[in-house]
């Protein structure tokens, strides 16, 4: 018999709230997790480089979901948690964005 895990994401932030919505989070391992929602679809990736070259967007796709129309690509935390909740178990709370060199949030 096959078991199946959630990935467990230890922290994560927004990436973008709006058109698409991006999320990012990174596992305890630093694989990182790339959530979209784009023209109504709600892809979830997985990258275990690291860094991964743009963010995980090019990882390996463990999900795919049709959701919304067309025009639709916002999605908020705990709508992105209820979609995904078999496959990903994310935090509670969003982490602020991580700084880049300069001590900025980017």
């Amino acid at each position: 018999m096959r078991t199946h895990h959630r990935i467990e994401v230890i922290t994560a932030h927004v990436e973008c709230p709006m058109c698409p919505a991006t999320y990012i989070g990174f596992t305890a391992t630093w694989h990182t997790v790339y959530a979209r929602y784009r023209f109504g679809w709600l892809s979830v990736r997985i990258d275990p480089r690291n860094p991964a070259p743009f963010g995980g967007a090019w990882g390996l796709t463990l999900m795919q979901a049709h959701l919304g129309d067309p025009d639709d690509g916002v999605m908020d935390y705990d709508e992105l948690r209820e979609h995904t909740k078999n496959l990903v178990e994310w935090p509670a709370v969003l982490s602020h964005r991580p700084n880049n060199n300069d001590g900025e949030e980017i």
